[in-house]
């Protein structure tokens, strides 16, 4: 088996799989820091920086569509390739808000960023999810998958970590090295090796309506698709709440909200570096509904005591969490979806994960517009409770093994 031409083959691959997310996710995060950081300090407005943090996922509503496609097609790499350059793109965007400040030119200049990311995010993560699923035998998908985290939330780290001096510095420079690890990021993309398209279907709407009609019919994809939509809705408020917290009510630098961005990623390794450890998780629904608790109740802590240092500590533990409860939502879907429609099953997931996501930056900055910020957190952790209630109560996961 050491000596197997095609394990060799699939490891090499999948390398390059991590390699293209592992340096795409260290400019991800410096540009995330770097356009909600522009966001509140050129416009001051919690709801202008609520609704930048929702337009960057805003475009994925479309990865139904776009998930079809990829399926269908046989060239894998193309999306792959347009996707990176439209990430590479997105910085570009900001320098009219550097070079004129606060006008309607740079809102409209902020949010074209967003958008143009987000149509990126479109683009990648149905590809990822194809190569992630073809490389790696079914019986690793929760150690391989947990490994590939291990590696992106490093690459976060450091991101996050550099993302703060860096702004701090020169927003320019930044916006240089973030387009420049873009272009490096399309290197591995050019080296993975052709994966055929499906055949046989009418067209993309046939894709769909057939990828809808596994999810229906395969109950625990439903349940995975339905708890990444509703946790999407309670989490995807994390940055928003974050940047204005930071920003607007602490008043303090860019490099604290890269601490913050830091905690959550940090924990968010921990969490998967353990579940890697792990061969195979037979209780995935008594685990699943105890994190979204558990990040439930540190968010009320978040609430109580809204404070910087309190927000670094919940911020690590709600990384920590999420970092165990991604790889097991995400080798459910390998596990129980059919090879040729993963990509398919994935844009529809995200299409619904999306508009939940899209909606909390918007609904984050409009209630820290109007309310005392911390009652964010508040809500935040009333939904993820419900939320873990609800898992308990679904007979699907009740046998789901990983």
């Amino acid at each position: 088996m050491l000596n197997d031409p095609d394990a060799l083959e699939s490891r090499t691959n999948f390398s390059l799989v991590i390699s293209e997310i592992s340096i795409s996710t260290l400019a991800t995060s410096i540009f995330t820091v770097l356009i909600l950081w522009v966001a509140i300090s050129y416009t001051s407005s919690p709801l202008v920086t609520g609704a930048t943090a929702g337009l960057m996922t805003a475009p994925m509503l479309a990865s139904a569509v776009i998930g079809a496609y990829v399926d269908r097609s046989g060239r894998k790499r193309t999306p792959a390739v347009a996707g990176t350059l439209m990430k590479a793109m997105s910085p570009l965007l900001l320098l009219p808000v550097y070079l004129y400040g606060s006008s309607y030119l740079s809102v409209l200049s902020l949010f074209a960023s967003a958008l143009l990311f987000g149509f990126s995010i479109d683009l990648l993560v149905p590809v990822r999810a194809i190569w992630g699923q073809r490389f790696l035998p079914e019986r690793k998908y929760v150690k391989g998958w947990s490994s590939a985290g291990v590696a992106t939330r490093a690459s976060r780290l450091a991101g996050y970590l550099a993302s703060g001096i860096l702004v701090a510095a020169s927003i320019a420079n930044t916006i240089l090295i973030v387009f420049l690890l873009y272009v490096v990021s399309i290197v591995p993309i050019l080296l993975m090796p052709r994966i055929s398209g499906r055949s046989g279907l009418p067209g993309i709407g046939g894709i769909m309506a057939d990828g809808l009609h596994l999810i229906r019919h395969t109950r625990v994809v439903l349940s995975v698709v339905a708890i990444s939509a509703f946790s999407a809705l309670f989490l995807g408020m994390t940055e928003t709440v974050s940047t204005v917290m930071v920003g607007s009510v602490f008043f303090l630098g860019p490099e604290f909200l890269s601490f913050i961005f830091f905690a959550i990623s940090s924990g968010g390794m921990i969490g998967s570096i353990y579940m890697a450890a792990r061969k195979e998780v037979n209780d995935v629904r008594e685990k699943l509904a105890f994190y979204f608790l558990a990040e439930g109740f540190v968010l009320l802590v978040a609430w109580a005591l809204p404070d910087f240092s309190t927000m670094l500590i919940v911020f690590f533990v709600l990384g920590f969490f999420s970092g165990l409860a991604s790889p097991l939502g995400t080798a459910l879907l390998f596990k129980y979806t059919e090879k040729e429609r993963m990509g398919t099953v994935q844009g529809i997931m995200d299409t619904f994960g999306t508009s939940f996501n899209s909606i909390a930056g918007v609904l984050a900055g409009a209630i820290m517009s109007v309310s005392f910020p911390g009652t964010a957190f508040l809500i935040m952790a009333a939904g993820l409770i419900v939320l873990s209630v609800a898992i308990m109560q679904s007979r699907s996961l009740a046998s789901a093994r990983v």
